[in-house]
C-alpha cells in the first residue's frame, strides 16, 4: 500500500493531524504505525535529559519532596526505568476518537519514539543557538531513523 494511497484515503476522512515541525518522513512513519497497529492515536516522544526519579518539589519550608513516590532508589541513571516525554512534534488521532476523548493522550495512545536530536524545543535564545549549531553541523541527519 503506497503512502499516497494511505494519505488520500485516511487523513481527509478520519484523522486530525497537528505537527509543529516539518518532519515529513517521521510523520509518515508515525502515521503508518497508526494504520498498521489499528490504533486511535499516536504521539511522538523522546527520552528526557533529566529523570523524574531524581526530581523534587520544594515545600514552603524549603524541604525537598520527591516528585515520584517510589520505594526504589537509583544510584545510577542506567538503573532507572526507561521513560519518555512528549516532544510536541507529531500528534495523530482519529477525529471521532479526538472528539470523544477531547485529548490525544489516553490508555489507547501509542508512542512514536524520536531521537533527542530531532526533538529540540526552542523556548529560549540558548535553545535557538543550540538548534542552530545542530543544523549547521548536520546533527539531525546523523540521528538514526
Amino acid at each position: 500500500m503506497s503512502m499516497k494511497y494511505i494519505i488520500e484515503k485516511h487523513i481527509p476522512k478520519a484523522y486530525m493531524v497537528a505537527s509543529n515541525l516539518n518532519f515529513i518522513i517521521k510523520f509518515y512513519k508515525c502515521f503508518e504505525k497508526c494504520i498498521y497497529n489499528n490504533v486511535n492515536a499516536c504521539m511522538s516522544v523522546t527520552e528526557p535529559d533529566k529523570s523524574p526519579y531524581w526530581m523534587y518539589s520544594v515545600d514552603d519550608k524549603d524541604q525537598m519532596v520527591p516528585l515520584l513516590d517510589t520505594e526504589e532508589e537509583f544510584t545510577y541513571r542506567q538503573e532507572m526505568p526507561k521513560i519518555y516525554v512528549l516532544n510536541g512534534a507529531i500528534y495523530i488521532a482519529k477525529i471521532s476518537y479526538l472528539l470523544k476523548k477531547k485529548s490525544f493522550v489516553s490508555e489507547d495512545t501509542i508512542a512514536f519514539i524520536m531521537p533527542p536530536e530531532r526533538s529540540i524545543d526552542i523556548d529560549s535564545e540558548v535553545d535557538f543557538k543550540l538548534a542552530e549549531i545542530l543544523i549547521k553541523n548536520n546533527i539531525p541527519k546523523l540521528a538514526k531513523d
